[in-house]
This record gives structure tokens, C-alpha cells and sequence, in this order.
């Protein structure tokens, strides 16, 4: 495969080139060695709703990085638990039908901050296109954190939308309030 690749800490990063910027793009060590079986090469692709991976097989086809990974099958669709589709590893992975992707995407149900993950130790972690950002101690640290540096990297606007609604919701749960 063309890409560059680096075995980190249980993880795999590929480099991709894309605009003239470097990208890392988390997988699994462990499937180090099926990307190189099968693809020529790794890209970003843009959608409306950000960028994905998309592989280059040998054989001239083109696929959605995730779906390969997890063998997603068709009527199904491949969710990044984190929100970060630049983080293929598995357990941030999961096949699930159309319905509760929409769902995730709209951020209906489920108390999810755009790069935002919840440590185990109950911080906070900021990753943005598969780069460490920091840990914090509350949700609304990291989630001004993350807005911030969306903002400086790809001029995203802050918005109140999804992420305020989300922390409004993980207060009330925490609390016990729904």
C-alpha cells in the first residue's frame, strides 16, 4: 500500500494525504496486514457531513474503509461510535441499520459530543481527525476544546445544535433525571 504506515499503542496509523495536509487515520494492528493484502492505497473523501476513508483495492474498486473493516453487510450501515470517521478501529465500530444511524446523526437517543470520548477515569478526551487534542476534566471543557480546534483546522462555526443539546442531556442523565 502507498500509504505510510505506524504501529502505535494497540493501534495502527496510516498517513493520507489530502489538500495538502497530512491526516492519521486510526485502525487496528491487526489489520495492518489485511490493508496491505488488499488495498493500493487509502484517500479522504468528502461528504456533507465531513470526511471518510475510502480504500483503492487491487482489483480497481473503491469501498468505504469502515464497511471493510467490519464486513458490513448490505441493508446495513457501519457507525462510528466516537463520531470520528477517521478512527477505524474496531471497537469504535459497529454495524447497525439505517434507522439507528439516522438516529446517531441526529444525536437523538444518544449522549454523544462530536470528539468527545469518556475516559475511564471520567475525563474527558479531545480527538479531531485522529489526532490527540487533550483530556479534560469536564464535558464542557473538552466540547469548547473540540469546537475550538474544528474551528482553527477546517473553519467550522461553533454551533449550539447537537453538542449543547447532547451535554444538556448527559447532565440530566448523570443527575438522574431522565
Amino acid at each position: 500500500m502507498k500509504n505510510r504506515i505506524r504501529i502505535g499503542e494497540n493501534s495502527g496509523l496510516v498517513s493520507i494525504k489530502h489538500k495538502g495536509r497530512d491526516f492519521l487515520v486510526f485502525v487496528d494492528e491487526e489489520d495492518i496486514a489485511a490493508l496491505n493484502e488488499t488495498f493500493t492505497s487509502l484517500h479522504l473523501t468528502e461528504s456533507n457531513s465531513g470526511l471518510y476513508v475510502r480504500g483503492l483495492k487491487k482489483d480497481g474498486t473503491m469501498v468505504r474503509l469502515h464497511r471493510f473493516l467490519m464486513n458490513t453487510p448490505k441493508g446495513l450501515q457501519c457507525h462510528h461510535k466516537n463520531g470520528d470517521r477517521l478512527d477505524n478501529r474496531k471497537d469504535n465500530l459497529e454495524n447497525v441499520t439505517v434507522r439507528k444511524n439516522l438516529q446517531f446523526r441526529q444525536g437523538r437517543g444518544v449522549l454523544k459530543v462530536r470528539n468527545v470520548y469518556q475516559n475511564s477515569n471520567g475525563t474527558f478526551m479531545v480527538s479531531v481527525q485522529g489526532t490527540y487534542i487533550g483530556s479534560y476534566r469536564t464535558i464542557e471543557e473538552a466540547d469548547k476544546t473540540a469546537r475550538d480546534t474544528r474551528l482553527e483546522l477546517f473553519g467550522e462555526k461553533p454551533s449550539e445544535s447537537v453538542e449543547a443539546f447532547n451535554i444538556k442531556r448527559m447532565k440530566q442523565v448523570i443527575q438522574g433525571v431522565l
